[in-house]
């Protein structure tokens, strides 16, 4: 190789060399370059999302001091439960608020001058109380239908209590009645033995005054023997001498 073409080939190498170096430079430049910028979308990225979670706890500051001082107007409110969500209307610059609370309590709000993306706002939020609110309205049913059971028991146990102290009156009623019941055949019966007994005597009675009448209207030296002829009727029906 002669000693011309010996440079020019080394001149040739150099400058490959050199490009090739120039090139891994300017890949690890645009490397650096597509980093940083990442790095910046990401910090942008971060930057609108914390700002966006300030404003939105200014959104429900903003809003509540509107509401304070009645500069808002009540567009739409829906309720399920104990969660709402509202519509309302700056008519001062025509901006719209979209609220969602329970209770008394704003939890999530939206500033938008959009009345169509308002309203799609609103219904989300009326869909999202539906679900806050079911286990709630089937907890208020429960209770509701316990309250109804408690006092259908309430009023069945008083029922039971009446009919027991009725059953308890009745037979006490009927252990008063069998004991003056048997009083009074006891009564009866010693009733009719006084009755007969004074029916006997009452015959004896009237056979002693018979015959002392006989007496009187008769002769000293008779006898009279007055016999009772009939046990059953009482009558005396004859006296002999």
């Amino acid at each position: 190789m002669k000693f011309n073409d010996f440079r020019g080939w080394r001149l040739c190498r150099c400058a490959v060399v050199a490009g090739l170096f120039a090139w891994g430079n300017a890949a690890d430049a645009g490397q650096n370059e597509v980093d940083l910028s990442a790095a910046a979308s990401r910090r942008e990225a971060l930057a609108s999302a914390q700002g966006s979670n300030s404003a939105a706890s200014g959104t429900i500051q903003e809003l509540g001091s509107l509401i304070r001082n009645k500069k808002v107007t009540e567009l739409r409110t829906a309720y399920n439960g104990r969660h709402g969500a509202s519509l309302l209307l700056d008519p001062g610059d025509m901006t719209y608020y979209v609220t969602l609370f329970t209770g008394e309590h704003f939890w999530r709000a939206a500033k938008l001058s959009d009345e169509r993306a308002a309203e799609n706002l609103y219904e989300e939020f009326v869909r999202r109380t539906r679900a806050l609110a079911e286990i709630e309205i089937r907890r208020l049913t429960l209770e509701a239908e316990k309250a109804v059971v408690e006092h259908e028991l309430g009023d069945a146990e008083a029922r039971l209590l009446a009919a027991r102290n009725d059953l308890a009156i009745q037979r006490q009623q009927e252990l008063r009645l069998d004991a003056d019941q048997q009083a009074e055949r006891n009564q009866v019966s010693a009733l009719k033995k006084e009755y007969t007994a004074a029916r006997h005597h009452l015959r004896e009675l009237e056979a002693r005054i018979l015959a002392v009448e006989a007496a009187q209207h008769g002769t000293k030296s008779g006898a009279i023997d007055c016999v009772d002829r009939s046990a059953e009727s009482g009558a005396v029906v004859g006296c002999t001498r």
